[in-house]
């Protein structure tokens, strides 16, 4: 389907012209500005063809890809992942095919998300993220701090601020299964994606996962409203049991291992800052993460949080499941923990004086 010289509408840009289609990728031209939309996709969500049959079309051949592509995730989930890990060894596992990126590297890296801070849910058992967020977490994230999808014109919780949606028709919208961003239903799916590019030439392009592979560490970060970056903290942690690194259509993403997944109380959580953790290579004791949703990190990290976890989770519920989760991610990589050097993060280097990389 080619839709050069057809006009669509963009909520934000206004009328624009289609001036060229290459594959998955148009170019918009409006008055303002020239911008690229994924195609088929962006009209779902972002670009409205003038001519109504034209735009059905588009949807109808949006939700045929969307169908071949979850047909597609479920058999690889369901049957191949399934027997793949019933009749391999851990060994085995570690052996399978990986992206050239990934095999361009010396190690697998595990992954940390930025998540935006979400109350939903928050109770002494954990931070939130397991429901729509409170009224004044809803509006400092849409009108204070301005969040990228938070204040985007589709978003519920904006279109709840301006009057356009009750409270009530909000969180309906989440039982009903309308997830209003990645992070209210994040600790009830177990699931973290890579997200959307926002900005520059790649603008309305899904991100991909391209260091990330099955028995990788994930790690949940996020801050509460109004603090600096360096209160960041972790609030949940889980070994990866599925991953689809992403491709032109759909973004990337990591799922939960059924067991090896950890949430931290509030309490917990403020003993865990990620910060302490982690220091950029380029900028060693400054606590920046920059615009990127996700980054990657080492095993002597990932060994370091895990430890952590278990002295805080000493004499509770979850102390003998982060010891074998530990036991585990040392067993399957082949990690001597009594070998793994101290923390060497960002807060710690900038106390300390003493610049230096997390080996």
């Amino acid at each position: 389907m080619n839709i050069v010289n057809e006009k669509v509408y963009h909520k934000r840009y206004g009328v624009g012209v289609v001036v060229s289609h290459e594959g998955n990728k148009i170019t918009v031209d409006f008055r303002k500005k020239t911008a690229d939309f994924i195609f088929p996709n962006a009209f779902e969500k972002f670009l409205t063809a003038q001519d109504v049959d034209l735009h059905e079309q588009i949807l109808e051949l949006y939700k045929a890809l969307k169908h071949e592509k979850e047909i597609e995730k479920q058999r690889k989930f369901s049957g191949l992942a399934d027997t793949e890990r019933k009749n391999s060894s851990p060994e085995e596992r570690r052996r399978r095919p990986v992206s050239t990126a990934r095999q361009r590297r010396d190690h697998r890296s595990n992954i940390a998300f930025k998540c935006t801070y979400c109350d939903g849910g928050a109770s002494n058992h954990g931070v939130g993220f397991r429901g729509v967020c409170s009224d004044p977490v809803v509006e400092h994230n849409v009108k204070k701090a301005k969040r990228v999808w938070c204040s985007n014109e589709d978003s519920f919780c904006r279109q709840y601020l301006e009057g356009y949606l009750t409270r009530e028709e909000l969180d309906g919208k989440f039982l009903n299964g309308e997830s209003t961003c990645y992070e209210n239903r994040m600790l009830i799916d177990w699931r973290a994606c890579a997200g959307w590019y926002h900005s520059g030439h790649r603008q309305g392009q899904p991100m991909r996962l391209k260091q990330v592979q099955t028995d990788s560490l994930c790690v949940l970060t996020t801050r509460c409203p109004n603090q600096p970056e360096e209160t960041r903290f972790i609030f949940a942690v889980f070994l990866v049991d599925y991953f689809d690194e992403g491709n032109g259509l759909e973004e990337g993403f990591v799922s939960a291992h059924p067991q090896f997944r950890i949430e931290l109380t509030p309490n917990e959580a403020n003993k865990m800052p990620f910060w302490e953790y982690h220091a950029n290579d380029s900028d060693p004791e400054r606590p920046f993460w920059g615009s990127g949703l996700h980054r990657y990190f080492n095993d002597a990290m990932a060994v370091q949080i895990l430890q952590d976890l278990v002295e805080i989770k000493k004499g509770t519920a979850d102390e003998e499941l982060v010891v074998a989760f530990l036991t585990h991610y040392a067993s399957v990589h082949c990690i001597d923990t009594d070998s793994v050097p101290s923390k060497r993060g960002a807060l710690l280097l900038k106390k300390s004086g003493n610049v230096g990389k997390n080996a």
